[in-house]
C-alpha cells in the first residue's frame, strides 16, 4: 500500500517499501511490574514516542540490569529511529509514529516500541516528519487491528509503500522544518518561564511579601493587612440568578476549564435546561472545582463573558462571589495559591475517589486582606502576567499551524525545495 501518491507527487520522487530503507529493526521486550526498579537500565515507553520528531521521557523508567542482560535484542541507541506499533488508544493516535534522540546512553523498548536502523539511503529526520503528516497518519489508521488495544503487524509496516524526494532534498526539507521545531520550543520554554514566574508573584503579592507601588502616591502601600475570614469577603455558593429575557446562557462543563485556571470553552445552553441540577454563577465570579484530583490540579477559572452574564456548569463547582471592598480578581489569585490548595487538600472529606473540599473549609478559610487599592493593583499585576502568557500560547499555536501547514506542503511534493550542485554533490 502506498502512502504519499497523488497526481500531485512528483515524478523523481523515488517509491519504495519501508523495508528498503530498514538495515535492523529490534521489537520491545515484555516487561512484567516485577522487572521495574528504582534505578537500573532506562526503558523507552509507548507515551514517549508523541508527535514532536524527538523522544519524550518525562519521567524515566527503569528495569532491573538483569533482566535488560537477558534482553539484549530489545537494546537500542541513538542510532536508531524509535516508533511504536501498538497503541493502548483505540484510534491509535500515536502509532506508527517516528521519532529519533540524541544520547549517549543505551535504553531497553517497552512491549509495542520498536527500533528501526535506517540506511544511509533516507534521512532519518526527514523520516521522523513523514509520519507526522496526515496521508501517513491515515494509512496507519487504515492497516492497525484490534479494538481496545491496536497494532500494525511489524511485515505488514515494512510493506508499505513511501514516496521520498532524492536524499540532498529530504535534508533540506528537515533542516527547514528543524528551524521551526527549535523556534516552536524556544516559545514553549518562554511559556513555562512565564507560568513559574507568575506563580512565584502570586505567592508573593498575596502573602504580602512584597509590596507594589500605589499608583496614587507613586509610593509603595503601607499599613497592615488585616485577617479576615473568606466568607467575609465573598458570598459562598450564592443563590441562582434569575432566567434572561430570551432564555440563553453559558455553559461550562468540567472539561471546559483547565488547570492553569482559565476557560477554554463557553457553551450556549436554554437556561431552563440547566437552571435544575447544575452550579450556577454570573460574570465576575471565581469557580473552583471541589472534586479530586480537578480541586489538587488546579481546576478553576475567574468567570467573564457569559452570555446574558450568566451561566451554569459542574455540580463539582464551588462558586466565590466578591462582597463590596473585595476585588474579584483578588479573590480569583487568592484561589491559585499553593497554600489554600494544600490546606484544602488536607481537608477534602468523603470516600477514596470521591474526596471533596467542603463549603465549610472555604468559609472558615483566613486570608491576609489588603486595603481594596492594594487588592486592585495586585489584581492588575497579576492580570497583565496573565495576558503575557496567552499572548505566548496564541504565538505557539500560530507557530504550529504554520509549520503543520509547510509539512504538508514539503513532504508531498506540492512545494518543492531548491537544493544547491554543492548539496548534491
Amino acid at each position: 500500500m502506498r502512502i504519499l501518491i497523488t497526481d500531485d507527487t512528483p515524478t523523481d520522487w523515488d517509491s519504495q517499501k519501508i523495508s528498503f530503507y530498514v538495515e535492523e529493526h529490534k521489537g520491545g521486550a515484555p516487561l512484567k511490574p516485577s522487572d521495574f526498579s528504582a534505578t537500573g537500565f532506562p526503558v523507552i515507553p509507548k507515551k514517549a514516542i508523541q508527535a514532536s520528531n524527538e523522544l519524550i521521557i518525562k519521567k524515566q523508567t527503569y528495569c532491573t540490569d538483569k533482566f535488560a542482560a537477558g534482553n539484549t535484542r530489545s537494546v537500542v541507541n541513538s542510532s536508531y529511529t524509535i516508533t511504536t506499533l501498538r497503541d493502548l488508544v483505540p484510534t491509535g493516535p500515536t502509532i506508527g509514529t517516528v521519532v529519533n534522540f540524541n544520547s549517549d546512553k543505551q535504553y531497553i523498548l517497552s512491549q509495542g516500541v520498536y527500533g528501526l536502523k535506517l540506511r544511509d539511503n533516507i534521512d532519518r529526520n526527514y523520516f521522523a516528519y513523514l509520519s507526522n503528516t496526515g496521508p501517513y497518519r491515515k494509512i496507519m489508521r487504515r492497516v492497525m487491528v484490534g479494538s481496545t488495544q491496536v497494532h500494525i503487524r511489524t511485515p505488514e509496516y515494512l510493506n508499505l509503500e513511501i514516496q521520498t524526494p532524492p536524499l540532498p532534498e529530504q535534508q533540506k526539507i528537515a533542516n527547514i522544518l528543524s528551524v521551526w521545531d527549535k523556534a516552536i520550543r524556544t516559545i514553549e520554554k518562554l511559556i513555562v518561564t512565564s507560568k513559574q514566574q507568575k506563580k512565584s508573584l502570586i505567592q508573593q503579592l498575596l502573602t504580602g511579601k512584597n509590596r507594589l507601588v500605589n499608583p496614587e502616591t507613586g509610593k509603595t502601600f503601607e499599613g497592615k493587612w488585616e485577617l479576615k475570614k473568606l466568607k467575609n469577603l465573598c458570598d459562598i455558593n450564592p443563590e441562582k440568578p434569575s432566567k434572561p429575557l430570551d432564555g440563553i446562557v453559558s455553559f461550562i462543563p468540567m472539561t471546559n476549564i483547565s488547570e492553569d485556571g482559565h476557560i477554554i470553552h463557553l457553551e450556549d445552553k436554554l437556561y431552563d435546561d440547566v437552571s435544575k441540577g447544575f452550579t450556577s454563577f454570573v460574570d465576575n465570579d471565581v469557580i473552583i472545582a471541589k472534586i479530586t484530583p480537578c480541586f489538587e490540579n488546579g481546576k478553576g477559572a475567574f468567570i467573564s463573558g457569559l452570555n446574558n452574564g450568566i451561566g451554569f456548569g459542574s455540580t463539582e463547582y464551588h462558586v466565590l462571589r466578591a462582597k463590596n471592598k473585595t476585588h474579584p480578581k483578588f479573590i480569583y489569585y487568592l484561589t491559585r495559591t499553593s497554600e489554600l490548595l494544600a490546606k484544602g487538600e488536607m481537608n477534602m472529606q468523603g470516600s477514596a475517589g470521591h474526596r471533596r473540599v467542603t463549603a465549610d473549609y472555604f468559609n472558615a478559610y483566613k486570608v491576609n486582606t489588603p486595603p481594596y487599592g492594594e487588592q486592585q493593583k495586585i489584581a492588575s499585576v497579576l492580570t497583565s502576567a496573565d495576558r503575557e502568557i496567552e499572548l505566548l500560547e496564541t504565538k505557539l499555536e500560530h507557530f504550529k499551524q504554520e509549520k503543520k501547514a509547510l509539512m504538508q506542503q514539503l513532504l508531498t511534493g506540492k512545494k518543492r525545495v531548491k537544493v544547491d550542485k554543492l548539496e548534491v554533490a
